[in-house]
């Protein structure tokens, strides 16, 4: 069985915690200075996770929750963060390199932030950041998003289990949160809000997924989603299919379910995308 640095699961949007404490750790390391090396092999990231199909996400940052409860991050091999690392199954919520997962005791250069830094952290909101020696940011992760929920946009894996980039991204734009194929032009096929004055803001939160005209603001619109019970985790993923799906971790099944289709087109999802070689079935499924 071959073993690579990531599983091509897909990337976590956002995740959010209800009344779930997270066990004691020995361990919590959020930053690395200059100097630092670590080799994708257990005896050198000693922390890590393996998925059913072989594949191992190492831990070289881990930041804890520091109010005991919620996610923790961690910076691993692949230039990945993984999330919810003492819950369930630890979802990727970022990778440097999405489409290229490195090999067991792989030791080639795989990613570079391009800048001379004076040390590097992961911080509670899952953010990655490089600072210089005044302790400023010279780099972050949040400024390079992937299919999470930072930034102003989003854009799909290709399929389940190619995590290249696709042509289907999900942006706020000036009056709306607004998904598209990246096309010539592109072309939007979900819309939600509409503000005639410019800086359209969207928050997920407990319960909901909101469009403001601005941070603080009044709501254009709000999607109501599932509310996070007691002792169960929350994430929401733009999909390679167009659909942006909220999941739940069932600790009796031991797995992530989806359980909310976040989207709603009008006027069915035969407008979900079609892309080439693909044809697009009522319901939203892609063959």
């Amino acid at each position: 069985m071959r073993r690579t640095a990531l599983l091509g699961v897909g990337f976590v949007l956002c995740l959010l915690v209800g009344g779930l404490r997270a066990r004691a750790q020995p361990y919590d390391y959020p930053t690395a200075k200059p100097s630092t090396t670590w080799a994708n092999t257990d005896a050198t990231l000693r922390h890590h996770v393996t998925y059913t199909d072989g594949s191992v996400a190492r831990s070289a940052l881990l930041q804890l929750n520091p109010a005991r409860f919620g996610p923790s991050f961690a910076y691993g091999n692949s230039g990945a963060l993984m999330t919810a690392v003492t819950t369930g199954i630890p979802q990727v919520v970022w990778s440097a390199n999405r489409a290229t997962p490195v090999g067991e005791g792989a030791t080639a250069v795989i990613w570079s932030a391009g800048r001379a830094v004076a040390g590097m952290s992961v911080n509670s909101d899952g953010n990655l950041v490089m600072f210089d020696g005044s302790n400023r940011t010279v780099w972050q992760s949040f400024d390079h998003p992937t299919d999470t929920l930072v930034g102003t946009r989003l854009t799909a894996n290709s399929s389940f289990d190619n995590w290249s980039e696709s042509r289907i991204y999900l942006t706020v734009a000036d009056d709306s949160l607004a998904a598209y194929v990246d096309a010539k032009p592109p072309q939007r096929y979900y819309v939600l809000g509409y503000s005639k004055n410019a800086g359209a803001y969207a928050a997920y939160t407990n319960g909901s997924l909101t469009v403001l005209d601005r941070p603080g603001g009044q709501p254009l619109t709000t999607v109501q989603l599932p509310a996070i019970g007691a002792d169960t985790v929350q994430y929401m993923r733009l999909e390679y299919d167009g659909h942006l799906r909220l999941y739940e971790w069932r600790s009796t099944g031991m797995r992530w379910e989806p359980v909310a289709d976040v989207l709603h087109p009008y006027p069915d999802d035969c407008v979900y995308p079609t892309l080439p070689g693909r044809v697009q079935l009522p319901g939203g499924r892609l063959p």
